[in-house]
């Protein structure tokens, strides 16, 4: 159980980067954004419906993706 609200945040964080993980599995290539309050896992084909995300990772088949 959480204690605190980072260590809330930290878990909330780590949960979504999994997520986003498991997900590129099927090829696709999906990013951690943050739009302020929450993450969410989103695919490219969704990057432009959302307005206010800020992208924090990348993940390709089951890796983040790291700048080159």
């Amino acid at each position: 159980m959480p204690t605190s609200a980072v260590e809330e945040f930290a878990m909330r964080m780590n949960k979504a980067s999994h997520r986003a993980a498991r997900q590129s599995l099927d090829g696709h290539i999906r990013f951690l954004a943050h739009d302020g309050r929450t993450y969410q896992v989103v695919s490219l084909h969704d990057l432009p419906q959302c307005r206010a995300l800020r992208i924090e990772a990348a993940y390709s088949a089951g890796r983040m993706v790291r700048p080159r």
